[in-house]
C-alpha cells in the first residue's frame, strides 16, 4: 500500500462519519441561518410593541441556527466515541513522548 492510498484510507471514515443525514442537515441549517442574519444585518429591528422589517427574518433565523446546533449536537452526543477516535487519526498527538 502507498503513502497516498493509506493517507487517504485514514480520512476516509471521518468524511463517512459527515457524510450523515443529521450531520448534513444540521449544517446546512446552521448555514442557512448565518446567511440569514448577514442578510438582514442592515434592515431596523424596532421593538416587540413596534417590530421593523428585520425583526422577524432575524427570529426565525436565530431559531434555525439554534435547531442546527440542537440537530448536529446530538450527533455529535450520540457519536462522541467514534469522533474522538477519528480525531486521534486525524491529529496524532506528537507530545506523547514527554
Amino acid at each position: 500500500m502507498s503513502l497516498r492510498e493509506e493517507h487517504s484510507n485514514l480520512h476516509a471514515p471521518f468524511w463517512r462519519m459527515l457524510a450523515r443525514k443529521d450531520v448534513l442537515a444540521g449544517l446546512l441549517f446552521i448555514a442557512v441561518a448565518v446567511l440569514g442574519l448577514w442578510i438582514s444585518r442592515d434592515y431596523p429591528i424596532g421593538t416587540a410593541l413596534r417590530m421593523g422589517t428585520g425583526y422577524v427574518p432575524r427570529l426565525l433565523c436565530w431559531l434555525l441556527f439554534g435547531l442546527g446546533v440542537i440537530v448536529f449536537g446530538d450527533f455529535l452526543f450520540e457519536h462522541r466515541g467514534e469522533i474522538g477516535t477519528q480525531l486521534r487519526l486525524l491529529f496524532p498527538s506528537q507530545t506523547r513522548a514527554l
